[in-house]
C-alpha cells in the first residue's frame, strides 16, 4: 500500500463522513468528503464539505462542480438543510467556485492560525442545500 494510499485510509477511518471520487480515463481526479458539521455552534441540520480537491490539470472541466452536484445530492437525502465550508481567505479561486454554487460567506466566522511558519486567515462559507 503506498504511503499516500495509507494515509486515505486513516483520514476515512478517522473523520466520519462520506467521500467521492472524480475519474478521467481511469484515474482520480478529484474527490470531496463531507458529513456533520463539526463546528460547535452549527444547528444540528447542517452539515459540512470538510474538503473537496480537483488536480489542478483538470480545473474548469466541471469535475468541481459534478462533485459538488454529488455531494449536494447525499446531504439532502440525509436531511441536512444547510451545508458549510472553510476555505483560505486568499484562495481567490476557491472563493469565486463557492459563490457561484451559492454559498455565502459567514462574516463572524474568520478565524487564523499557523500554516509552515505563516498565518492564514480561513472563511467560512454557509449554503441551504434544498
Amino acid at each position: 500500500m503506498s504511503e499516500r494510499e495509507a494515509m486515505w485510509r486513516r483520514m476515512v477511518e478517522l473523520e466520519p463522513g462520506q467521500l467521492l471520487v472524480a475519474c478521467a480515463a481511469g484515474e482520480v481526479v478529484g474527490f470531496v468528503t463531507f458529513g456533520a458539521s463539526r463546528d460547535e455552534e452549527a444547528p444540528i441540520d447542517r452539515a459540512e464539505i470538510f474538503a473537496i480537491y480537483v488536480n489542478v490539470a483538470c480545473w474548469s472541466m466541471g469535475a468541481g462542480r459534478l462533485l459538488w452536484q454529488q455531494a449536494r445530492q447525499r446531504i439532502m437525502a440525509e436531511g441536512y438543510k444547510s451545508v458549510s465550508l472553510w476555505v483560505l481567505a486568499d484562495n481567490e479561486k476557491a472563493l469565486r467556485f463557492y459563490e457561484h454554487a451559492g454559498f455565502a460567506v459567514d462574516p463572524q466566522s474568520r478565524k487564523t492560525f499557523e500554516l509552515g511558519g505563516a498565518i492564514v486567515e480561513e472563511l467560512r462559507y454557509v449554503r441551504r442545500v434544498g
